[in-house]
């Protein structure tokens, strides 16, 4: 009977060790992946522009805890969803009330293509893929699903 209860702590150490490894690569990120799942997914629900401006420090904290096999793609996110804040914000615009089909008024032509080209630019293949890769990691290796 001591032998068993003896055997059931040390399995039990050894299987809490595992699931806590300080050697595993992943574990910081995929805790972050974990806190920040919430807050990006009640930001994208807002809107797909603004609701990934919104989540913008959410993918910064996540990328600064990235393994090396998914930094770039988290970069590509970022300078994005960056580009389209900074094109909205020099021309004056709030991404939480702005609607392209009705523009607010002193928007120029010209301010409306470059807010129109960076939300496109979120949309391009390579963006597209990079956001497809850190939600199926964060699906893959963390078993957390992460909705951008």
């Amino acid at each position: 009977m001591v032998l068993t209860v003896a055997s059931l702590v040390v399995l039990g150490v050894v299987a809490w060790q595992k699931l806590t490894d300080p050697e595993d690569p992943y574990a910081d990120y995929c805790a972050s992946v974990e806190q920040e799942r919430a807050v990006i997914g009640a930001a994208v629900e807002q809107g797909a522009g603004s609701g990934l401006i919104r989540a913008l420090p959410s993918f910064e904290r996540l990328a600064a805890e990235a393994p090396e096999d998914i930094a770039d793609d988290w970069d590509r996110v970022i300078a994005g969803v960056e580009h389209l804040a900074d094109e909205l914000e020099a021309a004056g615009v709030d991404p939480a009330t702005y609607d392209r089909d009705s523009p607010p008024e002193g928007l120029t032509a010209a301010e409306r293509r470059r807010i129109d080209a960076a939300a496109a630019a979120l949309n391009d293949p390579a963006t597209n893929e990079s956001m497809k890769s850190v939600q199926q990691q964060a699906l893959d290796v963390c078993g957390t699903p992460l909705n951008l």
